[in-house]
Protein backbone atom coordinates (compact mmCIF):
# COMPACT_ATOMS: atom_id res chain seq x y z
CA UNK A 1 0.00 0.00 0.00
CA UNK A 2 2.80 2.56 0.74
CA UNK A 3 4.44 1.77 -2.39
CA UNK A 4 1.37 2.52 -4.76
CA UNK A 5 0.83 5.73 -2.27
CA UNK A 6 -2.15 4.84 -0.70
CA UNK A 7 -3.55 6.36 2.42
CA UNK A 8 -3.87 3.62 5.19
CA UNK A 9 -6.51 4.40 7.60
CA UNK A 10 -6.92 1.40 10.64
CA UNK A 11 -10.08 0.76 13.09
CA UNK A 12 -9.46 -0.93 15.39
CA UNK A 13 -10.04 -0.78 19.89
CA UNK A 14 -7.60 2.14 21.62
CA UNK A 15 -5.01 -1.05 23.09
CA UNK A 16 -3.81 -0.93 19.49
CA UNK A 17 -3.32 2.01 18.58
CA UNK A 18 0.19 2.82 20.09
CA UNK A 19 1.54 -0.40 18.25
CA UNK A 20 -0.02 0.52 15.04
CA UNK A 21 -1.19 3.93 15.44
CA UNK A 22 2.37 5.26 13.76
CA UNK A 23 2.52 2.94 10.71
CA UNK A 24 -0.40 4.35 9.37
CA UNK A 25 -2.02 7.79 7.64
CA UNK A 26 -5.01 7.59 10.24
CA UNK A 27 -6.07 5.37 13.12
CA UNK A 28 -9.70 5.42 14.10
CA UNK A 29 -10.69 3.63 17.72
CA UNK A 30 -13.96 1.92 17.58
CA UNK A 31 -14.44 -0.61 20.57
CA UNK A 32 -16.04 -3.81 20.57
CA UNK A 33 -17.48 -5.34 23.68
CA UNK A 34 -18.87 -8.74 23.56
CA UNK A 35 -20.89 -9.45 26.71
CA UNK A 36 -24.27 -11.73 27.47
CA UNK A 37 -26.12 -14.13 25.72
CA UNK A 38 -25.45 -15.25 22.14
CA UNK A 39 -27.82 -13.01 20.77
CA UNK A 40 -26.29 -10.28 22.36
CA UNK A 41 -22.83 -10.69 21.33
CA UNK A 42 -23.89 -11.26 17.31
CA UNK A 43 -26.14 -7.96 17.84
CA UNK A 44 -22.75 -6.22 19.28
CA UNK A 45 -21.02 -8.18 16.01
CA UNK A 46 -23.47 -6.75 13.72
CA UNK A 47 -23.51 -2.72 15.40
CA UNK A 48 -19.85 -2.98 15.13
CA UNK A 49 -19.92 -4.08 11.26
CA UNK A 50 -22.53 -1.16 10.98
CA UNK A 51 -20.48 1.32 12.13
CA UNK A 52 -17.36 0.15 10.10
CA UNK A 53 -19.65 0.78 6.92
CA UNK A 54 -20.58 4.09 8.11
CA UNK A 55 -16.64 5.31 8.52
CA UNK A 56 -15.77 3.37 4.67
CA UNK A 57 -18.60 5.66 3.71
CA UNK A 58 -17.22 8.75 5.11
CA UNK A 59 -13.74 8.06 4.07
CA UNK A 60 -14.60 6.75 0.61
CA UNK A 61 -12.60 3.77 1.06
CA UNK A 62 -11.81 2.05 -1.61
CA UNK A 63 -10.40 -1.49 -0.65
CA UNK A 64 -11.48 -3.44 2.95
CA UNK A 65 -8.79 -5.67 4.82
CA UNK A 66 -10.97 -7.59 7.89
CA UNK A 67 -7.90 -8.25 9.89
CA UNK A 68 -9.86 -10.53 11.62
CA UNK A 69 -12.95 -12.71 9.99
CA UNK A 70 -13.03 -14.89 12.40
CA UNK A 71 -16.61 -14.80 14.45
CA UNK A 72 -17.74 -11.56 12.27
CA UNK A 73 -18.93 -14.21 9.26
CA UNK A 74 -22.20 -14.59 9.95
CA UNK A 75 -22.61 -10.74 10.52
CA UNK A 76 -20.52 -9.84 7.75
CA UNK A 77 -22.55 -12.09 5.29
CA UNK A 78 -25.76 -9.93 5.54
CA UNK A 79 -24.10 -6.67 6.93
CA UNK A 80 -21.29 -5.94 5.22
CA UNK A 81 -20.68 -3.72 2.65
CA UNK A 82 -22.00 -4.13 -0.88
CA UNK A 83 -18.79 -3.84 -2.42
CA UNK A 84 -17.62 -7.00 -2.72
CA UNK A 85 -15.51 -6.75 -5.14
CA UNK A 86 -13.01 -4.46 -2.83
CA UNK A 87 -13.69 -6.90 0.14
CA UNK A 88 -10.65 -8.91 1.51
CA UNK A 89 -10.29 -11.13 5.10
CA UNK A 90 -7.95 -12.92 6.80
CA UNK A 91 -8.78 -16.30 8.16
CA UNK A 92 -7.11 -16.88 11.24
CA UNK A 93 -9.15 -19.71 12.58
CA UNK A 94 -10.82 -22.77 11.34
CA UNK A 95 -12.87 -24.07 14.63
CA UNK A 96 -15.94 -23.98 11.70
CA UNK A 97 -14.55 -27.35 10.20
CA UNK A 98 -16.49 -30.44 11.34
CA UNK A 99 -13.45 -31.97 13.21
CA UNK A 100 -13.35 -29.36 15.82
CA UNK A 101 -17.24 -29.33 16.70
CA UNK A 102 -19.51 -30.97 18.77
CA UNK A 103 -22.98 -30.98 19.85
CA UNK A 104 -25.66 -30.28 17.43
CA UNK A 105 -26.14 -26.19 18.04
CA UNK A 106 -22.15 -26.12 17.17
CA UNK A 107 -22.67 -28.02 14.61
CA UNK A 108 -25.43 -26.12 12.48
CA UNK A 109 -23.67 -22.87 13.36
CA UNK A 110 -20.25 -23.92 11.71
CA UNK A 111 -22.42 -25.39 8.77
CA UNK A 112 -23.91 -21.98 8.14
CA UNK A 113 -20.50 -20.57 8.77
CA UNK A 114 -18.97 -22.80 6.05
CA UNK A 115 -21.98 -22.28 3.68
CA UNK A 116 -21.97 -18.24 4.26
CA UNK A 117 -18.11 -18.29 3.88
CA UNK A 118 -18.15 -19.48 0.53
CA UNK A 119 -21.47 -16.83 -0.49
CA UNK A 120 -18.31 -14.03 0.45
CA UNK A 121 -15.90 -15.56 -2.07
CA UNK A 122 -18.37 -15.89 -4.63
CA UNK A 123 -19.49 -12.68 -4.20
CA UNK A 124 -15.75 -11.45 -5.04
CA UNK A 125 -14.42 -11.39 -1.23
CA UNK A 126 -10.63 -12.56 -1.17
CA UNK A 127 -9.45 -14.40 1.71
CA UNK A 128 -6.09 -14.83 2.98
CA UNK A 129 -5.23 -17.97 5.41
CA UNK A 130 -2.40 -19.11 7.03
CA UNK A 131 -2.76 -23.23 6.44
CA UNK A 132 -2.93 -24.69 2.76
CA UNK A 133 -4.57 -28.09 4.45
CA UNK A 134 -7.04 -26.08 6.25
CA UNK A 135 -7.61 -23.56 3.57
CA UNK A 136 -8.50 -26.92 1.29
CA UNK A 137 -10.56 -28.42 3.80
CA UNK A 138 -12.27 -25.11 4.40
CA UNK A 139 -12.43 -23.48 0.65
CA UNK A 140 -11.93 -26.39 -1.90
CA UNK A 141 -10.25 -25.20 -4.67
CA UNK A 142 -12.23 -21.25 -4.26
CA UNK A 143 -9.84 -19.16 -6.45
CA UNK A 144 -10.02 -15.90 -4.63
CA UNK A 145 -7.97 -17.60 -1.65
CA UNK A 146 -4.56 -17.03 -0.84
CA UNK A 147 -2.59 -18.81 1.22
CA UNK A 148 0.10 -16.69 3.25
CA UNK A 149 2.28 -18.56 5.47
CA UNK A 150 3.77 -16.62 8.32
CA UNK A 151 7.42 -16.04 7.98
CA UNK A 152 9.10 -14.43 11.72
CA UNK A 153 11.54 -11.74 10.65
CA UNK A 154 14.34 -11.88 13.01
CA UNK A 155 15.97 -8.97 14.31
CA UNK A 156 18.07 -9.91 17.29
CA UNK A 157 21.96 -11.21 17.52
CA UNK A 158 22.57 -14.74 16.65
CA UNK A 159 24.50 -15.25 20.28
CA UNK A 160 20.85 -14.18 22.27
CA UNK A 161 19.41 -16.85 20.03
CA UNK A 162 21.68 -19.39 20.57
CA UNK A 163 21.35 -18.61 24.47
CA UNK A 164 17.79 -18.81 24.48
CA UNK A 165 17.63 -22.25 22.48
CA UNK A 166 20.49 -23.91 24.85
CA UNK A 167 17.73 -23.23 27.13
CA UNK A 168 15.49 -26.31 25.53
CA UNK A 169 18.39 -28.29 25.23
CA UNK A 170 18.81 -27.06 21.51
CA UNK A 171 22.32 -27.87 19.81
CA UNK A 172 23.15 -26.11 16.13
CA UNK A 173 21.03 -29.12 14.23
CA UNK A 174 18.03 -29.02 16.08
CA UNK A 175 14.92 -28.22 13.98
CA UNK A 176 12.69 -26.34 16.36
CA UNK A 177 8.90 -26.22 15.26
CA UNK A 178 6.18 -24.22 16.61
CA UNK A 179 2.49 -24.58 17.91
CA UNK A 180 1.18 -21.39 19.37
CA UNK A 181 -2.45 -20.43 20.66
CA UNK A 182 -2.99 -22.70 22.81
CA UNK A 183 -4.34 -26.33 23.06
CA UNK A 184 -7.90 -25.39 21.57
CA UNK A 185 -8.88 -28.22 19.21
CA UNK A 186 -8.55 -26.53 16.06
CA UNK A 187 -4.87 -25.76 16.86
CA UNK A 188 -4.22 -29.30 16.60
CA UNK A 189 -1.49 -29.72 19.22
CA UNK A 190 -2.37 -33.29 19.60
CA UNK A 191 -1.67 -33.95 16.40
CA UNK A 192 1.80 -32.26 15.80
CA UNK A 193 3.05 -33.93 19.14
CA UNK A 194 2.14 -37.11 17.08
CA UNK A 195 3.44 -35.84 13.98
CA UNK A 196 6.92 -35.20 16.06
CA UNK A 197 7.39 -38.59 16.85
CA UNK A 198 7.29 -39.90 13.16
CA UNK A 199 9.91 -37.32 12.59
CA UNK A 200 14.17 -37.76 13.44
CA UNK A 201 15.91 -37.25 16.43
CA UNK A 202 17.05 -33.21 16.03
CA UNK A 203 13.10 -32.32 15.42
CA UNK A 204 11.78 -30.83 18.89
CA UNK A 205 8.30 -29.06 18.90
CA UNK A 206 7.27 -26.41 21.21
CA UNK A 207 3.11 -25.93 22.71
CA UNK A 208 2.66 -22.72 23.87
CA UNK A 209 -0.46 -20.90 25.01
CA UNK A 210 -3.21 -21.56 27.48
CA UNK A 211 -4.44 -24.47 28.40
CA UNK A 212 -7.83 -25.37 27.09
CA UNK A 213 -9.61 -28.31 25.20
CA UNK A 214 -6.68 -30.59 25.86
CA UNK A 215 -4.39 -30.87 28.75
CA UNK A 216 -1.17 -30.25 28.61
CA UNK A 217 -0.72 -33.58 30.41
CA UNK A 218 -2.35 -35.57 27.72
CA UNK A 219 -0.13 -33.85 25.44
CA UNK A 220 3.11 -35.54 27.73
CA UNK A 221 1.74 -38.51 27.81
CA UNK A 222 1.11 -38.88 24.09
CA UNK A 223 4.98 -37.79 23.68
CA UNK A 224 5.75 -40.41 26.70
CA UNK A 225 4.10 -43.35 24.79
CA UNK A 226 5.94 -42.18 21.02
CA UNK A 227 8.81 -42.16 22.99
CA UNK A 228 9.57 -38.28 22.01
CA UNK A 229 9.09 -36.97 25.39
CA UNK A 230 12.55 -35.21 25.64
CA UNK A 231 11.73 -33.34 22.52
CA UNK A 232 8.30 -31.76 23.43
CA UNK A 233 8.29 -28.57 25.35
CA UNK A 234 5.28 -27.70 27.08
CA UNK A 235 4.98 -23.51 27.60
CA UNK A 236 1.59 -22.77 29.83
CA UNK A 237 0.93 -19.42 29.03
CA UNK A 238 1.95 -16.30 26.71
CA UNK A 239 5.36 -16.34 24.41
CA UNK A 240 6.25 -12.65 23.73
CA UNK A 241 7.17 -11.40 20.39
CA UNK A 242 10.72 -10.82 21.53
CA UNK A 243 11.07 -14.21 23.22
CA UNK A 244 9.12 -15.90 19.48
CA UNK A 245 12.48 -13.78 17.60
CA UNK A 246 14.57 -16.04 19.69
CA UNK A 247 13.33 -19.56 18.58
Amino acid sequence: ARASNMEITFISSRKMEKKIGEKVDLFLVLELELKGSFISRELARIQYILKINQLIKIRNINIVHFLYLDGFIRALMFFSTRRHEACHATNHWFYMLPDFVTGFKSHTIAFFERLFLKILILRGWRVITHSIVGANKLFGNAENVLDFPIVPMRHVCSDKIKSFRNSFGLTSSSVLLLCFGGTRFDKGADLAVKALAKLDDNYHLIVAGKEKHIAFETLAEIAKDANCSDRLHLINGFVSDEDTELL
